[in-house]
């Protein structure tokens, strides 16, 4: 017969009844179940069972109690048990599913908390910045023309401060280097009467704590990168929005994430996600800038300009020669343009009439590009977008 414990977890009522299921299996065992007593039992429980059935069903109403579900479904009954040994057995089986399942609904109700706290972090800081400096609807004039812009802005590494013989970068030449990829893009958004522009963020904008030696060449910590960073791409989006209508997308990365080990690190524990809050918390009173949601999952952005389908991931997941196969097939979807990062160096090919381009870094060389003999300038990457051509033309825009 089960223990207490075993049962703790059951209601009063449910108890009562488990008891009386006890009963009528203590009674059979004891072989002296008699047509009156299974009666007895049988109206107690408002069963349907009939004289002469063997008493496993009784033992299947038994887990049903456990479970919850309050149903007898006789018909997938667990085998005859045929000592109290293998029936306390069965039952701890039963405990360990409801056990499972409750662990799987509670991981469920820790995304959401998390995803919560991480949106009301993000909209506490974002109305106290507001108060000094709101950001809305611009009242300029927009330019209505026939072609869009796609920016790719990525690996900024907030945070990150070093020095050497080739390269010299910190938070103040990164907002210097902003400020100036901001002016090429707005140069060139009017020369090509641009009416919209596609900001994607493929992130790693922040420097994170991943790697040890990152954490020895960060001058901020993790909050003060997120919130300096956050700032600065409010600042980018909110200029731009001030000649082009905005909609903006972006993925996952690496250097957000919350665990530097990447085997354990789970998806949507990463600091870019509270990025993403404080944008649409900060620009919240400005109607040009719209911000999507990404269709398959949150790694993994997919967007359409002027009828071409355009697919876009930060790169730490996928080979570059194999990356157009892999999101073709995982999504199922043909694309004429792909974008990805992570990379550090601006490059175009073109794959099956797919074109690829990867986008370059803030950056440019730090020391362990140094180390490893590999240099590039810090650039990010603009693309003009036709409804005859996905990429009518294509500028790297260097900014060191």
């Amino acid at each position: 017969m089960a223990e207490k414990r075993d049962v703790e977890i059951l209601d009063s009522g449910e108890q009562e009844r488990l008891a009386i299921i006890q009963k009528g299996i203590e009674k059979k065992n004891k072989e002296d179940f008699t047509n009156e007593t299974w009666e007895s039992l049988n109206g107690l429980l408002g069963s349907t069972y009939k004289n002469g059935e063997s008493f496993r069903c009784a033992v299947k109403d038994f887990q049903s109690i456990l479970r919850g579900d309050g149903e007898n479904q006789h018909k997938d009954a667990l085998p005859y048990a045929s000592t109290d040994e293998e029936k306390i057995l069965e039952l701890k089986k039963e405990r360990v599913k409801i056990r499972d399942e409750r662990n799987q609904y509670n991981e469920y109700i820790r995304n959401i908390a998390r995803e919560e706290t991480f949106s009301e972090i993000a909209l506490e800081c974002a109305k106290e910045l507001s108060k000094k400096n709101p950001m809305f609807k611009p009242d300029t004039k927009l330019v209505f023309g026939e072609k869009e812009a796609i920016v790719m802005i990525s690996d900024w590494h907030i945070g990150m401060e070093f020095k050497n013989g080739v390269n010299e970068y910190n938070s103040d030449i990164a907002k210097t280097r902003v400020g100036d990829l901001l002016l090429h893009v707005i140069k060139h958004c009017k020369f090509h009467s641009i009416s919209k522009i596609h900001v994607l963020n493929l992130q790693d904008l922040i420097s994170g704590w991943i790697h040890t030696r990152i954490r020895l060449e960060n001058r901020e910590n993790v909050i003060e990168q997120i919130m300096l960073v956050s700032e600065m791409v409010s600042e980018f989006l909110q200029e731009l929005s001030k000649h082009c209508l905005v909609e903006y997308y972006s993925s996952l990365d690496n250097h957000s994430r919350l665990d530097p080990n990447k085997k354990d690190a789970l998806k949507l524990e990463n600091f870019s996600i509270l990025i993403n809050h404080y944008l649409k918390a900060r620009l919240g009173s400005n109607s040009r800038v719209k911000f999507n949601s990404n269709e398959f999952s949150e790694d993994i952005t997919t967007f359409n300009v002027l009828g071409h389908n355009v697919v876009a991931t930060h790169g730490d997941n996928d080979k570059p020669s194999d990356v157009i196969r892999n999101l073709t097939m995982l999504t199922k979807k043909f694309y004429d343009l792909c974008l990805t990062a992570h990379r550090h160096h601006f490059y175009a090919s073109e794959d099956d009439m797919t074109v690829h381009i990867s986008n370059g870094s803030l950056i440019g060389v730090d020391n362990y590009s140094q180390d490893l003999r590999m240099t590039s300038r810090p650039s990010q990457t603009l693309v003009i977008v036709s409804k005859e051509n996905p990429v009518e033309c294509i500028y790297p825009i260097y900014v060191g």
